[in-house]
C-alpha cells in the first residue's frame, strides 16, 4: 500500500503538473481507465469538453505534485499552486470542477479559503485535508459543506471521498 507522504525524486516548481509515466512505488491506473463518475457519466458534457479539473492548494510542494500525478493517473487535469492566496485568485477567477485545500497554511488558511469560495460559488464542490482533523474541523467541514480527509492517507483513500465531494455539488 502506497502512502501519500513518501520520498519522491526532485521535480520543478511548477503551477501545473502532469506527467506520463509516474513515480516509483505509486501503481499506474491508466490501465484500468478512467472512471465512469468523472469521465461523464454523471453529467454528459464533460465527455466532450475534457477532464475533471482540480485545483490544489497546499503549502507543500510535494503534496501538489503527488496529488497532481494521483489525480492525472485517473485521467483529471489537476493545477496546483503552494500559495493560498494565488490559489485564493485562481479558484475566484476560474471554475473548477472540485478544489483540494490543505487546511494548515501560512497567509490564508484552507477553512477560510472555502469560506470565501463557498461564499462566491456555493455550489463548489471542495476536500480539505489536514493533519490535525479533529472534531472541531469536522464540525467546520460539515458546517461548509465540505469534505474533510485526515492525513496521512493513500491514494485509494483520496480517490474514495471525490465522488462523494463531486456529488455533494
Amino acid at each position: 500500500m502506497s502512502h501519500l507522504f513518501t520520498i519522491v525524486p526532485h521535480l520543478p516548481i511548477t503551477r501545473s503538473y502532469s506527467v506520463a509515466k509516474g513515480w516509483p512505488g505509486l501503481r499506474n491506473r491508466r490501465s484500468r481507465g478512467r472512471h465512469p463518475f468523472w469521465t461523464g457519466a454523471r453529467r454528459g458534457k464533460r465527455e466532450t469538453e475534457g477532464a475533471v479539473r482540480v485545483l490544489i492548494v497546499d503549502d507543500d510542494e510535494t503534496t501538489c505534485q503527488l496529488l497532481a500525478e494521483i489525480l492525472d493517473q485517473e485521467g483529471m487535469e489537476a493545477v496546483w499552486t503552494v500559495d493560498s492566496i494565488s490559489g485564493q485568485d485562481m479558484a475566484l477567477h476560474r471554475a473548477y470542477d472540485l478544489y483540494i485545500f490543505d487546511v494548515v497554511m501560512p497567509s490564508l488558511p484552507g477553512t477560510e479559503l472555502a469560506t470565501r469560495l463557498k461564499a462566491h460559488s456555493p455550489s463548489a464542490s471542495i476536500i480539505l485535508i489536514s493533519a490535525f482533523a479533529d472534531a472541531a474541523l469536522r464540525q467546520t467541514a460539515t458546517g461548509l459543506g465540505v469534505t474533510l480527509l485526515s492525513k496521512p492517507f493513500t491514494p485509494e483513500q483520496l480517490l474514495a471521498v471525490i465522488p462523494q465531494a463531486l456529488a455533494g455539488r
